[in-house]
This record gives C-alpha cells, sequence and structure tokens, in this order.
C-alpha cells in the first residue's frame, strides 16, 4: 500500500513540474525574449525618442524645410514601430496560446482519437 500512495505521489509531482514548467516557466522565458526582440528593434525606430521630439527638427537644421522634414520622418517612424511591435505582439500572443494548448490538444487526440 506504501508503495502506490509513493508511486502515486510521486506521478503527481511530476505532472506538477511538468505543467509548472511548460506554462509558467516558458511565459516567463518566452515574454524576457519578446521583450528583449522588442528592445532591440528600439534600437532602430526609438519610438519614445521619436515622440518626445517629434516637433524638433532634424539635424538641427533650424530652418522650415527641417522642421517639416522632422516631423514626417518622426512620424513615420512612430507609426512604422508602433505597427511593427503590434503586429510582433499579436503574433507572439498567438503563437503562445498555440504552445500552451499542444498538451491539452495531444492528450484529446489521444483519448478521442482525430
Amino acid at each position: 500500500m506504501d508503495l502506490l500512495r509513493y508511486l502515486a505521489s510521486a506521478l503527481g509531482q511530476k505532472i506538477q513540474g511538468f505543467f509548472t514548467h511548460w506554462y509558467k516557466d516558458s511565459f516567463f522565458f518566452l515574454s524576457e525574449k519578446l521583450h528583449t526582440l522588442l528592445r532591440q528593434l528600439d534600437k532602430t525606430f526609438a519610438v519614445r525618442t521619436s515622440a518626445q521630439y517629434i516637433f524638433q527638427p532634424m539635424y538641427q537644421d533650424r530652418s522650415i524645410i527641417g522642421y517639416i522634414l522632422g516631423f514626417i520622418f518622426r512620424s513615420i517612424r512612430i507609426v512604422v514601430g508602433v505597427l511593427l511591435y503590434t503586429f510582433l505582439s499579436l503574433l507572439w500572443i498567438s503563437a503562445y496560446i498555440a504552445f500552451i494548448s499542444l498538451p491539452i490538444a495531444i492528450i484529446s487526440w489521444g483519448i478521442w482519437g482525430r
């Protein structure tokens, strides 16, 4: 009887460990990867900095053309950056939902077939 109780306890711990690793640990690992990717992209698009200086001239060209081009180029960087960040975040969310659904799908296919 003690052996069965031990085996059931060990099995429960292994199952709990799997789900902790699959769901919790993978979420934090993949979130850090997304955050790193967005930080790397922000070195190119600099959305926050572009928004902060949107009405400043480009390259300190204080002519009217410098102000107009500065506004246009910074606006484009902001729009493209926000769209790219949003797309990547939605793609990450979709991929993560598919990832966390995988064990449930495998168990379902194993029990009920196709």
